[in-house]
C-alpha cells in the first residue's frame, strides 16, 4: 500500500477521534475535568511509555547512524525555520505598525507541538523504530 495513502488513512482516523471528542464535549458527555484527565494520561503516561518502548531495541550501528542523521537533519531544519521566521515575522508589519506579539509568533512557528500527533502517526506507520527516530 502506498505510504501517502496509509498516512492519509491514519490522519482521517485521528480526525474522526477529534470530531467524536468535540461532539462528546459539546453534549457534556466529557466534562472539563474529564478532558484534563484524558490529556494528562496521554501527555504524562502514554506518550512517554511509547518513547520508552521505542528505545527497547537491540543496539545496532544502523540505529545509531540513523539517530545521528536524524539529529543533524533536525538541527539543519531548526536553523532554516529560525531564519525563515525571522524573515517573515517582523517586529514591524508591512503597514509599519509594531507587532507586540512578534516573539510569540516566532516561537510558535519554530517550536510546534508535532509530538502530540507525530508520535502516534510514526508508531502506526513505522512501528517502534519510527518513534525512536521522531
Amino acid at each position: 500500500m502506498d505510504l501517502a495513502f496509509l498516512l492519509f488513512q491514519k490522519v482521517l482516523v485521528m480526525l474522526a477521534f477529534l470530531i467524536i471528542g468535540c461532539v462528546c464535549y459539546k453534549i457534556k458527555f466529557i466534562t472539563d475535568e474529564g478532558n484534563k484527565s484524558v490529556t494528562n494520561l496521554v501527555m504524562y503516561i502514554f506518550t512517554p511509555a511509547m518513547i520508552l518502548v521505542s528505545f527497547q531495541q537491540e543496539f545496532s550501528m544502523k540505529l545509531l547512524k540513523g539517530l545521528g542523521v536524524t539529529m543533524a537533519l533536525s538541527c539543519v531544519g531548526y536553523l532554516l525555520i529560525i531564519i525563515v521566521t525571522y524573515l517573515l515575522i517582523r517586529k514591524k508589519g508591512f503597514s509599519g505598525k509594531v507587532n507586540p506579539d512578534c516573539e510569540i509568533h516566532r516561537f510558535a512557528a519554530i517550536y510546534s507541538n508535532c509530538g502530540f500527533m507525530g508520535i502516534p502517526l510514526a508508531s502506526e506507520l513505522f512501528g517502534p523504530e519510527g518513534v525512536f527516530y521522531i
